[in-house]
């Protein structure tokens, strides 16, 4: 199976600018900034174009390898968003006190991260108390401003804000950018694929309300996206399972599906990576028997991962008491990590044994 961490550091970064949000439009947004002066469609417009530009280029990441790199990208992104939420708009700029900007951001050194954020045209400037311009050492206070767009730092500002309204619950120890539900993404990661439309109707983003047929989930499968969307109709619309999932937008950023039905362990684990998918197929106890037995049918990966069901010393310490043998396979009744198949989803014949073997009685 492909690990996530093999994956280079640009296919990283595409993975990124695909999932940024390009719905709704410009008449659409319009229509849900009503009531939000500095939401400017030019301003988010402008945002949406500016990280394309800011994932579209590795050339300029700093960092002792594709990890660190690419999470300086992240830390960089999180300073920005800081500063919008703890700043005040000062005309085309939001400017923010220091040492609370230091009591909440603890992502690297502010010079650094500012840097990155200069090379695609924001401007971070230290300023003492006087106003004047100072190097950050010396500064009191810094701002932040876009000279390419005067529209961008006023509707960055009220897109962060709509963020932090979508759930106010008071408590002061969960970190700013996260909520305290489990999100498909947290605060942050609202802000790194512009969600506006998540922002500014204060939609919340709970894992079970995910729609697997999204617009980011088939622009990340890419090359697999007929096979997905066919594979999620079966799953979903034919067979009922639930589904749950989330977006990771760490170092190997991907989406992770589960299918499930109501009170049971998921049959089904996508993590999902550009043009990449892998899967953690999980045999059901009632039906494992009957799918060992036809293995025959299934794709050479599956095949091999079934050959390989043992025992695989689980703390319950049976004494192999929940093994039983299938037709030569060991097969464990007691623990769903040995009935378990770890596989990257490669070919059609793939695809099609997991739609199989979902709909197997």
């Amino acid at each position: 199976m492909i690990l996530l961490r093999d994956v280079p550091l640009q296919a990283q970064l595409d993975l990124m600018r695909l999932n940024i949000c390009q719905e709704p439009g410009p008449s659409g947004l319009a229509a849900i900034c009503d009531g939000h002066p500095l939401a400017t469609v030019s301003g988010l417009m402008a945002f949406r174009t500016w990280l394309a530009r800011v994932y579209g280029d590795a050339g300029y990441l700093e960092g002792k390898d594709d990890h660190a790199r690419f999470n300086g990208m992240v830390d960089a992104l999180t300073l920005l968003y800081a500063c919008l939420a703890f700043g005040e708009l000062d005309y085309q700029a939001v400017v923010i006190d220091k040492a609370v900007l230091l009591q909440q951001y603890k992502k690297g050194s502010l010079a650094q991260r500012a840097r990155l954020l200069g090379v695609h045209g924001l401007v971070v400037e230290g300023l003492a108390s006087s106003g004047d311009k100072v190097p950050f050492g010396k500064a009191s206070r810094l701002a932040v401003s876009f000279p390419e767009n005067g529209d961008l730092i006023p509707a960055l500002k009220a897109f962060v804000d709509s963020i932090n309204s979508i759930e106010d619950t008071g408590d002061t120890e969960r970190p700013y950018y996260v909520f305290s539900f489990e999100s498909i993404y947290n605060k942050l990661g609202v802000f790194l694929k512009a969600d506006f439309g998540a922002a500014f109707t204060r939609t919340k983003l709970t894992r079970d309300s995910l729609d697997p047929r999204r617009t980011d989930i088939q622009a990340t499968v890419g090359q697999h996206r007929q096979a997905w969307s066919h594979l999620v109709g079966i799953l979903v619309d034919e067979l009922g399972l639930q589904c749950s999932g989330f977006f990771n937008y760490l170092s190997a950023p991907s989406w992770g599906v589960s299918f499930y039905r109501k009170g049971q362990r998921p049959l089904l684990i996508f993590t999902m990576a550009h043009n990449l998918v892998t899967v953690e197929l999980t045999l059901p106890v009632d039906t494992g028997e009957r799918i060992i037995r036809q293995r025959q049918r299934y794709s050479p990966t599956i095949q091999r991962g079934i050959e390989s069901f043992g025992c695989v010393q689980c703390p319950k310490q049976c004494g192999l008491e929940n093994i039983i043998d299938v037709d030569g396979i060991s097969f464990c009744t007691g623990r769903a990590e040995a009935r378990r198949i770890y596989m990257t989803v490669a070919t059609p014949e793939d695809w099609d044994s997991l739609e199989a073997i979902a709909e197997a009685r």
